[in-house]
């Protein structure tokens, strides 16, 4: 290659494209584009008369919700994002063969092994959703099983018969409060076990902008005439529940039964005060269930108005009752009424 190759090269090249500009010298009038005369009308762009239809929009079939918009307890329960959001073992994705439904997934459960698991955020609460339902198939009948888990990691099974065509199935819930939902085979009969949608629809709630709002018969003047005044101080505060005082003594662990209700109700209890003088576990519950509405650890005291909540309330004919580990002196009151 000689030392004056590149030089000729770019010359050559310089000369091409002095050949191409000469070329275009030929458009160097355009003259003629001075009148366009004839363009007088366009009268027929008036209307456009009939874009009043657009009749066969269908199916609008994946429409993304966002996640704070989402309108159920469980997360992409109709796997329409394949298995995003749960957790599992021996769980295959695969075309639903429902005959109600023309497109979509199924979660298919292959082996007697198979976990399907979501961890629930938010927690679901039972009396905000209408219901848990499950829709699905076993190869042949028999038992799903369906475990709930609390926040404290309590579960509860609930098995589910289910036949070896499609249907859908109500599902009790145990607990007011879910934390994580779990299904897996019960019988090996039902593998492959189909599962086209766990469900829990959220409860619609209505809120109320403050703009809309309208209040009625507000005075007009403030601060509030003396006659007003005076209907205010004349409100009447209902009082609910009657007292009942205890002081109890023991010489060991033990309980004894501090109210009682009349035959056939119930107790609630409203509010509560008491100590205990001993580092001994003492605990206010209900005698038959041992549910525990308060408790001290050590000694201490405790007192509680539950105005304005759910009050914990006892089975027909339960008694309530104060235990302690050990020897001690409880006194106090709690305030009942009877349901």
């Amino acid at each position: 290659m000689s030392e004056g190759w590149p030089d000729f090269w770019i010359r050559g090249k310089k000369i091409d494209l002095i050949d191409l500009i000469n070329e275009i010298n030929t458009i160097h009038t355009i003259e003629t584009v001075n009148s366009i005369t004839s363009i007088n009308t366009l009268d027929t762009i008036n209307t456009i008369n009939t874009v009043n239809t657009i009749d066969t929009i269908n199916k609008i079939r994946d429409v993304t919700i966002p996640e704070e918009r989402r309108r159920d307890a469980i997360k992409n329960g109709f796997f329409n994002q394949a298995l995003t959001g749960w957790y599992v073992d021996y769980v295959e994705i695969q075309d639903t063969e429902d005959p109600y439904f023309i497109a979509g997934y199924d979660a298919v459960l292959t082996s007697s092994d198979s976990n399907l698991v979501q961890y629930l955020t938010p927690f679901m609460r039972k009396d905000e959703v209408y219901s848990l339902q499950i829709r699905c198939k076993g190869a042949a009948s028999g038992t799903l099983d369906v475990m709930f888990i609390d926040p404290s990691g309590s579960s509860s099974a609930y098995p589910l018969s289910i036949s070896s065509s499609y249907a859908t199935y109500t599902v009790d819930i145990p607990y007011d409060i879910v934390a994580g939902i779990w299904i897996y085979p019960a019988d090996a009969s039902i593998i492959p076990c189909r599962i086209k949608f766990i469900s829990a629809p959220l409860k619609t709630k209505v809120y109320q902008a403050e703009k809309d709002r309208t209040i009625t018969n507000f005075p007009s003047e403030y601060p509030l005439p003396s006659s007003q005044v005076t209907d205010l101080k004349n409100v009447n505060v209902q009082r609910a529940g009657s007292i009942a005082h205890f002081a109890k003594s023991f010489s060991a662990s033990g309980s004894e039964t501090i109210a009682i209700p009349g035959s056939g109700k119930k107790l609630r209890i409203l509010a509560w005060n008491f100590y205990v003088d001993a580092d001994v576990t003492c605990e206010l519950r209900f005698a038959n269930s041992g549910n525990v509405i308060a408790g001290l650890p050590a000694k201490g005291a405790t007192a509680m108005n539950l105005v304005g909540c759910t009050a914990p309330t006892g089975d027909t004919d339960e008694p309530i009752e104060i235990y302690v580990s050990d020897a001690a002196n409880v006194k106090g009151w709690i305030c009942v009424e009877q349901v």
